[in-house]
């Protein structure tokens, strides 16, 4: 297991590397990277600490797929949360922001090539206390119908420490 630490402009990143079998019984996760941007509470950041942090996210994004060589056709982002509950509404609230164009491709490739972009879908799982499923296995089913080159999973609460909730 490689740990190592970065500041950047809005925190700091994290990335836990597990590169054996032994990593993972250790942390319980697959071999990988695992990339963790720490902030300040979002709720008390103004307008520009909030754009440099999607910006600092996109960044990041854009070097993953990079590192990994991806040049993804076709993406899925996943919002996955309850839309009922706030403090996990976020995820779902987020995703939504983006701009989906799978379903422009879809209808009339001549005005998608014109976009000059990926195909993107947007998928917000509920939860299973709404739905009576796991969000991830509403994820895999839309994965085996779509086919994405990557998935971007959205999850607010996904986290082991109360500290980094709405950081």
């Amino acid at each position: 297991i490689e740990y190592s630490k970065k500041n950047c402009r809005v925190g700091s990143w994290q990335r836990v590397k597990i590169t054996s079998e032994e990593g993972e019984r250790r942390i319980l996760r697959p071999m990988g990277n695992y990339d963790t941007l720490t902030t300040k509470r979002l709720d008390l950041l103004d307008d520009d600490a909030l754009l440099d942090t999607q910006e600092e996210l996109a960044r990041k994004l854009c070097e993953i797929l990079d590192e990994n060589g991806i040049i993804p056709a076709r993406i899925l982002v996943c919002g996955f949360g309850n839309p009922k509950l706030t403090p996990d509404s976020v995820s779902p609230k987020s995703a939504t922001r983006v701009k989906p164009t799978l379903h422009i491709s879809e209808y009339d490739e001549s005005i998608f090539d014109q976009l000059e972009c990926s195909e993107i879908a947007v998928f917000c799982p509920s939860v299973p206390a709404l739905c009576g499923m796991e969000s991830s296995v509403c994820a895999r089913a839309v994965c085996e119908k779509i086919m994405p080159d990557v998935v971007f999973a959205v999850d607010s609460i996904m986290t082991s420490s109360i500290e980094r909730l709405g950081a």
